[in-house]
């Protein structure tokens, strides 16, 4: 369930006795939840009657369902004997009242008057009708009294909607998704491309492949290697702690790391690069091919 809650702007209709001036009275009770009275309105002694208030348009998403409203305010009586006050919504230009009650004597209390139902209708509330679309359009919040003898304090007022938000499925986008012991797994399908990335405990791991194109990147304990292979031509890419080496062959392979030496066949690029003793086991090497070929 989510909530969107508004306060009154603008003063919308009034009718009986009111403390304020006419045009801001909303300002008085704009501050919920206001339980001290800090500022307020008073309603009667002289005749009951009702004031409501506009608000800014909410703005719930479309697809919400299960929602309803509730007008929720504080408010007491200056006297023992008894009067009454409730909630009040205007709906596609129609009033709706709560049931009223009997507002303890001296003492702030919070007051909630909901609706379940949009009041015109009798229907379920629609998205449109809480953001103020069509006729039937919520449009003004506020109290009703039919006896304000004695007068009755009211200290804030907010006017609240809650709903279901709607699911949203990327059904054609993820094509799966799962977490296990903290790891979380995400696949995207898109036309011929296939993508998957992986987080295990903040390390991130994703894999692309796109037509001949086999991609792979990957980092373990914050280290990062990368690998691509596109014809005959194969790349290695790795960084550890900062380092990065980068190692480009086509068709032989590079130095034999077991023998600790280049192929015989493939010179070095740059043999300035060789250890002494390393370059000079290559020179003597290629004179004994030499010998042996004469």
């Amino acid at each position: 369930m989510a909530t969107a809650t508004r306060n009154p702007t603008s003063d919308e209709a009034v009718s009986g006795s009111w403390t304020g001036s006419a045009g801001t009275r909303y300002t008085l009770v704009d501050d919920y939840p206001d339980s001290g009275g800090t500022d307020k309105l008073v309603h009667g002694t002289t005749t009951a009657g009702n004031l409501t208030f506009g608000f800014s348009v909410f703005a719930i998403p479309a697809g919400s369902a299960g929602i309803s409203i509730a007008v929720l305010y504080y408010d007491d009586k200056n006297a023992s004997q008894a009067c009454n006050v409730g909630g009040r919504v205007k709906v596609g230009g129609n009033y709706y009242n709560s049931a009223t009650h009997n507002p303890a004597n001296g003492v702030f209390t919070q007051r909630t008057d909901t609706w379940a139902n949009n009041p015109k209708t009798a229907a379920a509330w629609t998205v449109d009708d809480i953001n103020g679309v069509g006729a039937n359009a919520l449009q003004a919040f506020g109290w009703v009294s039919t006896d304000a003898n004695p007068s009755i304090d009211l200290t804030s007022i907010q006017l609240e909607v809650t709903y279901t938000p709607p699911v949203v499925s990327l059904a054609a986008v993820i094509a799966a998704a799962s977490v296990n012991s903290g790891a979380l797994t995400v696949t995207r399908l898109l036309a011929s491309l296939t993508a998957g990335a992986t987080t295990v405990s903040g390390v991130l791991s994703v894999t692309y492949r796109l037509a001949a194109i086999v991609a792979a990147t990957s980092t373990v304990a914050g280290a990062l290697g990368v690998k691509r292979g596109i014809a005959s031509v194969v790349t290695g890419a790795s960084s550890v702690s900062a380092v990065l080496t980068v190692q480009v062959y086509e068709g032989e392979s590079p130095i034999d790391s077991n023998a600790g030496h280049w192929p015989m066949s493939l010179p070095p690029q740059n043999m300035v690069d060789l250890p002494e003793a390393r370059f000079h086991r290559w020179v003597m090497r290629r004179r004994s091919i030499r010998s042996v070929k004469k």
